[in-house]
C-alpha cells in the first residue's frame, strides 16, 4: 500500500509539473495592419485594423488561446474594443500568432476630418495603444502596448 501512495505522488508530481501555467507563456502585441482595400471599400466612412499578436509556449505541452479582449487607444482616447473568443491550440515549444479584425468609424479615430485626410494623404503613422487581456487555458496575460499603424503604399 505505501508503495502505491509513493507512485501516485510521483506520478501527480510529474503530470502537474508538466501542466502550462502564465508564467511559461508571453504574449506580445506584433503588430497592427491598417486594411487599406476594406478601408477603401468603405468610402473610409471606417477604418478597419488587424491586430496580431505574438504568443510563445515556452512548455513542452499544448496550451490553449480561449480569447483576446483588448481596447485601442488613440492619443489616450478609447476609440474601440476588439473581442475575440475561439479555440486554437497553442503547440508546445512554439511561438504562434493570433489576429483579431476590427472597424473603427474615422471620426471616431479622428477628432477631425481634416485629421483623418492627413493621416491618409500625407500617410503620417498613426500611435496605437493595445490594452486588454488574452485568455488562455492556463491562465490570464494582460497586455498594453503601443504599435505605429501606417497607411499601406
Amino acid at each position: 500500500m505505501f508503495t502505491l501512495l509513493i507512485g501516485a505522488a510521483i506520478a501527480y508530481s510529474y503530470f502537474a509539473g508538466m501542466k502550462t501555467t502564465v508564467q511559461d507563456m508571453r504574449v506580445t502585441l506584433f503588430g497592427i495592419k491598417l486594411d487599406k482595400d476594406r478601408t477603401a471599400q468603405s468610402a473610409f466612412l471606417k477604418l478597419f485594423f488587424i491586430i496580431s499578436f505574438r504568443i510563445e509556449n515556452a512548455k513542452p505541452t499544448s496550451a490553449e488561446l480561449q480569447g483576446i479582449d483588448v481596447d485601442l487607444f488613440v492619443n489616450g482616447k478609447k476609440i474601440a474594443r476588439a473581442a475575440e473568443t475561439g479555440s486554437i491550440k497553442i503547440l508546445p515549444n512554439t511561438i504562434s500568432k493570433a489576429n483579431i479584425n476590427v472597424s473603427i468609424p474615422t471620426l471616431q479615430v479622428f477628432s477631425i476630418i481634416t485629421t483623418a485626410i492627413k493621416f491618409i494623404t500625407d500617410k503620417k503613422p498613426l500611435e496605437v495603444n493595445v490594452k486588454g487581456k488574452v485568455l488562455i487555458s492556463a491562465g490570464t496575460i494582460n497586455i498594453n502596448e503601443t504599435k505605429s499603424v501606417e497607411w499601406p503604399a
